[in-house]
């Protein structure tokens, strides 16, 4: 299942293949959630899809919380912070798998960016299908762990079958979708020392009014708007869980100074860094 280790506040997880099988995908009940959580926030390498059948709790995804209910789907992907709340009477399935798990190119473009997360609600029609795809691939996992079966694309299929059914809304393809993906994977790369669109528009060769339009086909918000809030969201995890000083979350995140980052934080939050820091803490200590 995975390996754990303590960085600050954040139980720190590392994916491992359940014992008898291969490959990098696994299902378990909420109740053996239950037994192994340890009531503290967590950030692994692998990605979590919860579906709740029923019972009612809530969880936390990078500093905002959610309630559970019948139909919710969680989504969590490898990096982002979580931490499970009020999960006594919550049943339904969990699926663990590594960016590389699914086969269907469809099915990979949605790991595309790892540290993301969702939790939404779904409709009656999209929850069958998805309790029917996440049964399917229950099965399967099932069905390899008793024959200890060699690695097959099986496995990879199925699971590339249910991510296809629940997948976020604000995952699924937009136009200028393999652009994005792209404008995504250079602000991962580059976030600590570039802030600006225009250093990302020329490094893939395109203008910023069309790497906007792809940005906001895909998320609803331009290139601007979504850079941001990934700085936000990153300033906000250095703050919080690697408790760094805020000298050196400025450097990290390419501020020329403390000013720079406090008057920045300030206006896309509300709060000086310091004191959003102090109610964080205190919301994810264990």
């Amino acid at each position: 299942m995975v390996k754990t280790g303590h960085v600050t506040n954040i139980r720190q997880m590392t994916y491992q293949p359940p014992e008898g099988i291969a490959a990098n995908v696994e299902t378990m009940s909420f109740a053996r959630l239950r037994e192994l959580d340890q009531e503290m926030s967590e950030r692994g390498d692998f990605f979590v899809v919860a579906l709740i059948e029923s019972g009612h709790g809530s969880v936390a995804v990078d500093y905002q919380q959610y309630e559970l209910e019948r139909r919710t789907i969680v989504w969590v992907g490898p990096g982002v912070v979580h931490r499970w709340l009020d999960i006594a009477r919550v049943e339904g399935d969990i699926v663990l798998f590594t960016p590389t798990a699914p086969v269907a190119p469809s099915a990979r473009a949605l790991t595309a960016a790892p540290g993301t997360g969702a939790v939404r609600t779904v409709d009656e029609r999209q929850w069958r299908l998805v309790c029917r795809a996440v049964a399917h691939l229950r099965s399967e996992f099932e069905d390899a762990l008793a024959t200890a079966a060699p690695p097959s694309e099986i496995l990879g299929s199925v699971l590339s079958a249910f991510l296809l059914r629940a997948v976020p809304a604000e995952q699924a393809v937009g136009a200028g979708h393999d652009l994005f993906q792209r404008f995504r994977s250079a602000v991962e790369s580059d976030l600590g020392r570039h802030r600006d669109v225009a250093h990302y528009a020329r490094a893939l060769g395109f203008s910023e009014r069309t790497l906007s339009r792809a940005a906001h086909s895909n998320t609803g918000r331009s290139a601007k708007a979504y850079l941001t809030e990934r700085v936000v969201l990153e300033a906000k995890r250095l703050l919080a869980h690697e408790q760094l000083p805020l000298k050196e979350v400025a450097r990290r995140l390419a501020f020329s100074d403390t000013s720079a980052l406090t008057a920045f934080f300030r206006r896309e939050t509300g709060m000086p860094p310091g004191a959003w820091r102090d109610r964080a803490v205190g919301q994810i200590a264990p």
